[in-house]
C-alpha cells in the first residue's frame, strides 16, 4: 500500500556542455535523490527528465523539459526538483511563465542548492537568482565574443585544426 505521507517528485536535470563536471547528470541525479529521500519525496524513474548539452536560453529546444511540462498538466507529481534554478531556466521570462503554469497545477519548483524561504522575501530572493542566471548567460555571450575578437586581432587560431591539418603559429 502506498505511503500517503510521501509526496511525488519529478527531477529535471540539464547540462549545457560535456565539460561541466560539477553539473554532470550523474552528480545532479545523486544529489536530487538524496534530497528527495531526506525530505520525504518519492522520485519514480519515469519522472526523471534529462536534457544533455542543451542551453537553457529557451525551453523550445529542450525536449525532456517540454515532456515534463506537458506531463505536469496531469499533475502526476507535486514538485519538480532541480540542482539549481539555472538548471530549470536561464531566461527569466520563461522561468516566470513555466513556474506560473506549474503553480496553477499545484506544482512547485525546488532548487536543492538554493533553498528559498516562504513568503514575499523568498519570492524576491528567487527572482534575484533568476535575474543573475539570465545575466550570466547574456554576459557569457559578450565575453566569448570579446575573447574571439582579441584572438582574431592577434592573428591566433579560433579553434582546433581540422583532421590532417595543423596550425602554424609562425
Amino acid at each position: 500500500m502506498p505511503d500517503h505521507d510521501l509526496k511525488v517528485a519529478a527531477a529535471y536535470i540539464r547540462v549545457s556542455t560535456d565539460d561541466q563536471e560539477e553539473y554532470s547528470p550523474d552528480s545532479q541525479l545523486r544529489l536530487i535523490r538524496e534530497y528527495a529521500k531526506k525530505n520525504g519525496y518519492l522520485l519514480p524513474e519515469d519522472f526523471i527528465f534529462q536534457d544533455d548539452g542543451i542551453s537553457a536560453a529557451t525551453a523550445r529546444k529542450r525536449p525532456a523539459f517540454n515532456r515534463m511540462i506537458a506531463l505536469a498538466k496531469e499533475k502526476p507529481f507535486d514538485v519538480i526538483l532541480v540542482l539549481m534554478f539555472s538548471r530549470f531556466a536561464r531566461n527569466r521570462e520563461e522561468s516566470v511563465l513555466y513556474k506560473g503554469l506549474l503553480r496553477k497545477q499545484g506544482i512547485s519548483v525546488i532548487s536543492i542548492k538554493e533553498p528559498a524561504v516562504d513568503g514575499p522575501f523568498g519570492t524576491l530572493i528567487e527572482s534575484i537568482i533568476e535575474w543573475f542566471d539570465e545575466y550570466y548567460l547574456i554576459n557569457l555571450s559578450t565575453e566569448v565574443k570579446r575573447g574571439m575578437t582579441e584572438k582574431f586581432l592577434r592573428g591566433e587560431a579560433m579553434g582546433t585544426a581540422p583532421f590532417g591539418y595543423r596550425i602554424d603559429s609562425a
